[in-house]
């Protein structure tokens, strides 16, 4: 019978035990309720975020596609002002080349008037002065 008692006594010490077990958990588990609560509210107010954002992402995604398109016309309308530009420098490069040698008679015909009016210069200056003492309408100084 001591058996039974040790038994029933180690029984009734598990059964204290566990009922202060239970008293120490019961802070945890109201914890653990307002735990729950606040990660349910935090799940409601995600999924409300979501609804929120998901149309807003979908305009952004629209609206990104848009640009990306104009971006690649841009980028090939640059590459042809390019290749224009480069065009018009070629041209530019041939068409001033081709002037300075329609030029070159020219600017040696002005020397030659040049070399021819130096000379006179002196003399024209005299007869201006010459002119002006004349009498009658004209230049006077």
């Amino acid at each position: 019978m001591d058996d039974f008692r040790r038994m029933a006594d180690a029984a009734e010490s598990i059964a204290d035990e566990l009922a202060a077990l239970r008293a120490g958990f019961e802070p945890m588990s109201n914890d653990l309720d307002a735990l729950r609560a606040a990660f349910a509210a935090t799940t409601d107010e995600l999924q409300e975020l979501r609804a929120t954002f998901v149309p807003e992402l979908a305009g952004v995604r629209l609206a990104a596609d848009g640009l990306h398109e104009e971006v690649r016309r841009q980028r090939e309308l640059i590459d042809k002002l390019e290749s224009t530009v480069g065009q018009v420098g070629a041209l530019l490069d041939r068409g001033i080349g081709g002037l300075i040698d329609t030029l070159k008679p020219v600017v040696r015909d002005l020397d030659e008037v040049r070399e021819v009016m130096e000379p006179l210069q002196t003399a024209t200056e005299r007869m201006g002065r010459v002119a002006e003492r004349f009498p009658g309408p004209g230049r006077k100084r």
